[in-house]
Order: C-alpha cells, then sequence, then structure tokens
C-alpha cells in the first residue's frame, strides 16, 4: 500500500513528505518491516499512556451504589492501580506469547487466559454479579479497543514518520 500526503495538509511539509515519499518506495516486505519495528518499538509508551484512559474507563462503568458495595474502589487512584496490575499482567502475557509467536494455538490459549485472568481479576477487585461483571467487562472491551485501535493507527504514523 502506499500512503499520499496531501501537500496542502498540515501533514505535507517538505520533510515529512520526505519521509512518506521514501517510505512509499519501499518494497512491500521492507513496509512491513518497517511498520512491524516501529510498532513493536512505541507500543510501550501508547500502552503507558493507554493506563490512565483505562484507570478512567473502569471508573466510570464502576459508578453506582456504595452500600451495595462498600470495599469496592472508588478513587481515581484506586482504579489506576488495578488497571497497573492488569496492564503489567498482559505485558507479561504478550511477551510470552511473542516468544511463541507462529504457534496459533499457543497464542489462541494465551488469549483466553488473559482473558479469563482479567475477568476474574474483576471479580476479585471490584465484585458484582457474573451478569454484571461479563456486562462491564464487554463495555471495557470494546472501550479500550476503540483506544487501542486509535493508538495503533498512530503507532502507524510514527513508525513511518520517526525512521
Amino acid at each position: 500500500f502506499n500512503l499520499q500526503v496531501d501537500p496542502d495538509d498540515a501533514l505535507g511539509s517538505p520533510a515529512l513528505q520526505k519521509r512518506w515519499n521514501r517510505f512509499n518506495n519501499l518494497s512491500r516486505n521492507e513496509k512491513a518491516e518497517q511498520l512491524g519495528e516501529g510498532i513493536l518499538r512505541y507500543a510501550p509508551y501508547a500502552m503507558f499512556v493507554l493506563l490512565p484512559a483505562f484507570a478512567l474507563l473502569l471508573k466510570l462503568v464502576y459508578l453506582g451504589r456504595r452500600r451495595k458495595h462498600p470495599r469496592r474502589p472508588r478513587l481515581y487512584g484506586e482504579h489506576l492501580v488495578f488497571a497497573a496490575y492488569d496492564h503489567a499482567f498482559v505485558f507479561v502475557a504478550a511477551t510470552v506469547m511473542l516468544l511463541v509467536l507462529g504457534r496459533t494455538l499457543a497464542i489462541t490459549i494465551g488469549s483466553w487466559i488473559v482473558a479469563l485472568y482479567l475477568l476474574l481479576s474483576m471479580r476479585s477487585v471490584y465484585g458484582g454479579s457474573w451478569a454484571g461483571l461479563l456486562l462491564r467487562g464487554f463495555v471495557l472491551f470494546i472501550s479500550y479497543a476503540v483506544l487501542v485501535g486509535l493508538a495503533t493507527a498512530g503507532l502507524v504514523v510514527a513508525a513511518i514518520l520517526l525512521r
């Protein structure tokens, strides 16, 4: 694929246009390699930036009655700590899955283990019914997937422009 930049756009400066053109002149394999390396290089930074966003999403989905669950985290900082623990687990699991890259079964099983861990950790910390947990988990997943998609798009641009 080739990426085009309109010279009249804000991204159409000569230096950026030169980088876009250099990327467009690469072979398909070189483009894939550059994008892959760039995403792996900048993904931890994106996840670090997304951590507070995930904590905010947790705070939003767990707004509710304090009387029913008095020990449930309420403050943003408490959600941030929980989000940090879950992100750390996902990073470790992703590292293990990257080490066995190419083994589809191992990656599939690892993904299911990560999903199960995340649900069980939410159940342990936040409590509540399984139906509520699954609904909140679904809302979190969709919302966070949108944020990760936007971050990934940013990573693609960064992989092209920052090389």
